[in-house]
């Protein structure tokens, strides 16, 4: 079995082909929406305000009258903005019978309609764990605070941050506990269960293979994602640059062999910008990203083999929205198959507002140049390799 690469071209969802020009979630947010997609937002707002939240100790209901996207702008924002309204947030202001219908407030609606599906019944089953398998150095990090923020706006309640597991901080890796991992993880699941959270976790291919591959682990009913760089290239630099694997090269600091590893990632990047590089051995560069791939697919066979069905994801596709609201495109069915393998059947609103929202949030992937100190030797050695040549980026 070989691992599905979603095409930057063209993407598979629900057995047909969707392209960037058949599709674009921006449609749901154009400042001049059709009729249709008035009727849209009216359907939208309506299903939220079926879901009650708490604020200030009191329940409170999201409502929306029928005739409200008829009134007059003019007539509405003068009134939003009057002196004798009492309420001065945006949040009460669009509650109000006189705010309701603006501009100002369809716009807040929709960029916070979340908000409102936090507490809505989960739209995927709670108990089974979900599990992150990835080989490290892969944005599988970014991915997972993006997905507990995604899972709990789909109803799955995750153990926030900073919140103890029995004397443990809860942390995304694998629980280690004496040796006894398998077992600590049954208990951390039970936990879990018991105050109706969900278990996401994140499992290194390699370090944590063991435990992965597990049938205490499958027995769990555990759900299954697995991600990875497309870019192997990428992966074998942030390797080397974190001391993972001493085979593919060395890290040096201004020129010089540094101890520094994965701690750079401590630092902050400013004083490190073009300083902090990886050193590559050319002579094993193409078998050492042989290797990264076919230990991915051999995992992915591994778990197949066990009964799991795990989407096959690139990190790529789910990550690059962050800097380039372009890549929405591609996102947004990335982040709705990997939801669908953990069991979630995707809120495509919600989900898009989401990452609407976190447009902008990170720089465009800089030129490897800045991260390889011999990137010339590494360039003539890979550029014209039939498979790896299209990872340089210059």
């Amino acid at each position: 079995m070989s691992l599905l690469v979603v095409s930057a071209a063209s993407l598979q969802q629900l057995g047909k082909e969707i392209t960037k020009e058949q599709w674009s979630p921006f449609d749901l947010f154009r400042s001049d929406p059709q009729p249709e997609e008035r009727l849209d937002a009216k359907i939208a707002v309506k299903r939220a305000s079926k879901h009650k939240h708490e604020a200030n100790e009191t329940v409170r209901y999201w409502e929306l009258e029928d005739d409200s996207f008829l009134k007059p702008n003019q007539f509405c924002e003068e009134s939003c903005t009057s002196s004798t309204l009492r309420v001065t947030s945006w949040e009460s202001k669009c509650e109000t019978t006189n705010c309701k219908g603006c501009e100002p407030c369809k716009e807040f609606q929709r960029n916070n309609a979340s908000k409102y599906l936090w507490d809505i019944p989960p739209l995927g089953d709670r108990v089974p764990p979900r599990m992150l398998v990835s080989p490290g150095c892969d944005g599988s990090s970014a991915v997972l605070k993006h997905a507990h923020a995604i899972l709990r706006m789909h109803g799955i309640k995750l153990r926030e941050k900073g919140e103890v597991l029995g004397q443990m901080p809860y942390d995304d890796q694998v629980f280690i506990k004496e040796n006894v991992v398998n077992r600590t993880l049954v208990e951390t699941h039970e936990e879990f269960k018991s105050k109706k959270q969900t278990l996401l976790l994140r499992g290194r291919i390699g370090t944590d293979q063991e435990t992965i591959l597990s049938k205490d682990m499958l027995d769990l009913g555990s759900l299954v994602v697995q991600v990875s760089r497309r870019n192997l290239l990428d992966q074998a630099v942030c390797s080397v640059r974190d001391c993972f694997d001493a085979q593919m090269g060395h890290p040096v600091l201004r020129g010089e062999t540094s101890d520094l590893c994965i701690k750079r990632r401590q630092a902050k990047d400013s004083w490190m910008k073009g300083q902090y590089k990886a050193f590559m051995n050319v002579n094993t560069l193409i078998a050492s990203m042989q290797v990264l791939e076919d230990n991915l697919n051999q995992t992915a066979n591994d778990l197949h083999n066990l009964g799991y069905t795990p989407a096959l994801l690139k990190t790529e596709d789910l990550l690059d929205f962050e800097w380039s609201e372009d890549m929405m495109w591609s996102a947004v069915p990335a982040w709705e198959r990997l939801l669908k393998s953990w069991g979630i059947e995707p809120d495509r609103r919600a989900l898009v507002t989401y990452l609407r929202q976190n447009v902008g949030t990170r720089e465009p992937p800089p030129p490897q140049e800045e991260a390889i100190q011999n990137f010339e030797s590494v360039k003539e050695e890979i550029k014209n390799h039939a498979r790896y040549g299209w990872m340089l980026r210059e």
